[in-house]
């Protein structure tokens, strides 16, 4: 997804599914901004308690509450690649 100066959502799954653990996001180190993930209103200046996703870092979030997570960059154009993880069943 491409993350901005305004907030965005968490893109919908390709295929919604049950069993969602966790959600992994990755930013290229091609990026020049941060990507904050956080809750609506989230905002990009340390002040929301948010994910902070510098150029090159991943992580994973433990939730699957991925509707109620979104986005936004310190400067536009930023790439976020989203990746939804579910349990073995």
């Amino acid at each position: 997804m491409t993350v901005g100066i305004a907030v965005a959502n968490l893109p919908t799954p390709t295929i919604l599914f049950k069993g969602i653990e966790q959600i992994f996001v990755q930013a290229p180190s091609t990026n020049t901004g941060i990507i904050f993930l956080g809750k609506a209103g989230v905002l990009s200046d340390y002040s929301t308690g948010a994910f902070e996703i510098s150029s090159g870092a991943n992580m994973n979030i433990p939730t699957n509450l991925w509707d109620q997570l979104f986005a936004i960059a310190t400067l536009a154009n930023q790439k976020l690649f989203v990746t939804y993880l579910r349990r073995n069943e």
